[in-house]
């Protein structure tokens, strides 16, 4: 095991519960690859193939590869969470790019009242929530954090009561992303504008 490890954890605010993210599959069916489904009692991760990171897969969920990202989400498609990477841009734009990545159509806008990031200057952190479904029933919330050169961004999108009935799983995923700095030479997504 990697003893220079860094453990990669979102910190933030939700309306629901603290640091609540959540993400619904997006982009075309066809552009994804299964990589792995879960049975009851398996311990399951997902590796990133370049050895940058690695996700945890609850019981019963997968994993799948992108164009750019890979998400982990419920085999029903109602919750799930993406992972990219970006480089070269603080946190707030890489949040940016990896929305426009995961949905080129989209035009979400974060709610301004629920952005959250560092007072101390820094763009290394930061929180947007697109949609906090109080209208909607859908979760979307976007997390990014900068290791070295290149900002993490979780991005969650979800039905809210299923969230909300799942948070243990959803706790595991968020929290339980390990990332190797060591092999942080080359960002995985450099999303068009």
């Amino acid at each position: 095991m990697r003893n220079s490890y860094r453990r990669f954890v979102a910190v933030g605010a939700s309306l629901l519960t603290v640091a609540l993210l959540v993400l619904t599959l997006a982009g075309p069916e066809a552009a994804l690859a299964q990589v792995s489904t879960p049975t009851a009692g398996e311990d399951t991760v997902y590796n990133d193939p370049e050895g940058r990171f690695t996700i945890p897969i609850p019981t019963n969920w997968i994993a799948e590869e992108h164009q750019g990202f890979v998400t982990v989400g419920t085999d029903d498609k109602k919750i799930g969470i993406s992972l990219v990477l970006i480089s070269g841009v603080g946190a707030s734009d890489a949040i940016t790019q990896a929305m426009k990545l995961i949905d080129p159509s989209s035009n979400a806008t974060p709610l301004p009242g629920l952005m959250a990031t560092p007072t101390s200057g820094s763009d290394d952190v930061a929180l947007f929530t697109y949609d906090d479904g109080s209208t909607s029933g859908q979760l979307v919330q976007a997390y990014g954090q900068r290791v070295g050169d290149v900002v993490f961004v979780l991005v969650l999108q979800g039905d809210l009561e299923t969230v909300a009935l799942r948070q243990v799983q959803v706790d595991k995923v968020r929290f339980g992303i390990q990332v190797f700095p060591e092999a942080l030479g080359s960002p995985v997504a450099t999303p068009a504008a």
